[in-house]
């Protein structure tokens, strides 16, 4: 008899993928896994503290934060020079450069990223981290279910620590606003369509504009990023893109348009997690 053991939500994947349709695209995924095998000299297939140990641990330091790439995408170029990587996909509408410390990208033997490939992707990985007495390992991509609107956003923070300074990853995200204690799903859905499958850069990090595509470039702890789009799919602020400030840039456009309103905006970084900023009326 196979038992299996589960676990869901085992961690969320913040990435960002690249599709030869929607071009850069921020994603968050759920990941659960299901664990088939016998029990071992504990009764147990594996203990719960090692599921975490040793796959959500691996699946953080692989894929979590990084820009996915299909590596059999017709018409996408990647190039890979002693610890840095660089692609090159050209097209007027969703055409992509970008270059960085190879660490911030994943290759994905797939011509699409999607919820399945990933996994697949994510398997392979992880089977070898397994104990002998497991025979099987299903992994589950799974998006956050969201009645209302959400957006798909892309961004890299240099100043950040940790893996948020890699300059093409991203999020899912809900938003939620709120005019004068009330809910107001119509500005939840214009802030939605703005930012569909956007790149969110900072004003000081931008190096050139030109011939109708932008250039982002900065030195961070990993490394030199530089990342060139269609200025159309780009939204410039005055700030760095830290939830904390895109919360307070929503809140802050609202209040230019309706200034007589108070507004308060609850802006998400992928599942579970972001910032909320209160803006009164004038």
């Amino acid at each position: 008899m196979s038992l299996i053991l589960f676990v869901d939500n085992l961690s969320v994947l913040d990435c960002s993928i690249f599709d030869p349709e929607r071009g850069l695209i921020g994603e968050s995924w759920q990941v659960n896994v299901r664990l088939h095998g016998q029990p071992d000299w504990q009764g147990m297939l594996l203990d719960f503290s090692e599921v975490k140990k040793r796959l959500k641990k691996a699946i953080d330091a692989s894929l979590d934060h990084t820009l996915l790439l299909p590596t059999r995408m017709p018409g996408l170029q990647i190039e890979a020079q002693a610890a840095q990587l660089e692609l090159h996909y050209d097209h007027p509408n969703n055409g992509m450069h970008c270059r960085g410390p190879a660490q911030a990208f994943s290759l994905i033997d797939c011509a699409r990223c999607d919820a399945q490939s990933v996994a697949a992707h994510l398997r392979a990985l992880l089977l070898p981290l397994l104990p002998n007495n497991l025979t099987n390992l299903e992994i589950e991509l799974v998006a956050e279910p969201i009645e209302g609107a959400y957006y798909h956003y892309s961004h890299g923070l240099k100043k950040h620590e940790g893996n948020c300074q890699r300059i093409a990853h991203g999020h899912r995200s809900r938003i939620l606003v709120f005019k004068d204690g009330q809910r107001a799903p119509d500005a939840e859905a214009e802030i939605a369509q703005r930012w569909q499958d956007i790149y969110l850069v900072s004003r000081e990090d931008i190096s050139g504009i030109e011939a109708g595509w932008l250039t982002s470039r900065y030195q961070a702890a990993q490394g030199e990023f530089a990342i060139s789009l269609p200025l159309h799919r780009c939204d410039i602020l005055d700030c760095d893109t830290t939830v904390e400030y895109l919360s307070a840039t929503l809140a802050e456009r609202l209040h230019q348009a309706a200034p007589q309103h108070q507004w308060l905006v609850q802006a998400f970084e992928g599942i579970g997690k972001g910032a909320i900023s209160l803006r009164q009326p004038a």
